[in-house]
């Protein structure tokens, strides 16, 4: 557990000093969080006191909006704003030009050490719906079993893939196995294997990997969208890999109900970009 939580620490510091973003754990200093938006549809309002630059504008956690003393000069119309932020959208409409209570945008920071290491990991993992880095988790379709984060070993050009599959896999597969950058750097190009669970053989998910290089993937079956990443080890690798990931995957195991799905895979994911970061290959 003490060497789990090391790497944590570990990756949390490294995509912090390599993104520049101050994603540190001492939030207090760190400069306060976009939580929404504010559009202004009639009126004249402030911002911490200072006028609106644009119709629209980003807000943080603690702003406080109102309208400018001025408003009653510059527009006969009743006031009005729309602002969007993690309690909801809503539209304001001021009783009249010149009567409307404060604005005050809450603080929509996660409490709990978890919740904001989640969240951080979320803001480089769940951006972008068509993979690389921020991938988000997937879960699949419930036609046939998921894909599940994993670690597998590479040896003599074939792959052992039976930690991939969570369930007992459709006899015929197609899986694309497409890289992801660690440390700003790709490891080959797409690779799609198609194979055939053969019936009574000793090894069935032991398959030839053509064209498959060492790395971390994401690993599509386009069939049903179901996906999950997957550490490609070497031989002289895989069991230190695969150990500590074991470890991980039972700590989530450990949390039950009280962390989403989805999280736990965010937590897993990061895990395998750990392990696949430079220095521990």
């Amino acid at each position: 557990m003490r060497r789990l939580i090391s790497y944590f620490f570990n990756f949390i510091l490294g995509v912090t000093s390599a993104a520049g973003s101050g994603l540190a754990f001492n939030w207090s200093s760190q400069p306060k969080p976009e939580v929404g938006y504010a559009i202004v549809k009639d009126g004249n309002w402030l911002l911490n006191d200072k006028k609106f630059e644009r119709e629209c504008m980003i807000v943080r956690a603690g702003d406080v909006i109102k309208l400018a003393s001025s408003n009653q000069f510059i527009s006969p119309k009743f006031p009005k704003i729309i602002v969007d932020d993690c309690s909801g959208r809503r539209e304001i409409r001021c009783p009249t030009p010149t009567d409307c209570g404060a604005i005050n945008i809450p603080d929509c920071r996660p409490r709990t050490f978890f919740a904001r290491t989640i969240a951080a990991f979320k803001k480089y993992f769940v951006i972008d719906k068509n993979g690389g880095l921020a991938i988000a988790a997937n879960r699949g379709s419930n036609s046939q079993p998921s894909l599940q984060e994993s670690v597998v070993k590479l040896d003599g050009g074939k792959i052992d893939l039976r930690p991939l599959f969570s369930g007992e896999p459709v006899r015929r597969q197609i899986l694309r196995f497409r890289p992801q950058p660690v440390a700003r750097r790709a490891v080959g190009k797409e690779v799609r294997l198609t194979f055939v669970v053969a019936e009574g053989a000793s090894d069935p998910l032991v398959v030839p990997a053509q064209g498959l290089q060492p790395g971390l993937y994401q690993v599509v079956n386009p069939v049903d969208g179901a996906d999950a990443w997957v550490l490609v080890a070497p031989a002289g690798r895989f069991a230190e890999a695969a150990v500590s990931f074991n470890e991980a995957s039972a700590e989530t195991n450990q949390w039950g109900g009280k962390v989403e799905d989805d999280d736990k895979r965010v937590f897993l994911r990061v895990w395998l970009y750990q392990l696949a970061a430079p220095g521990k290959r």
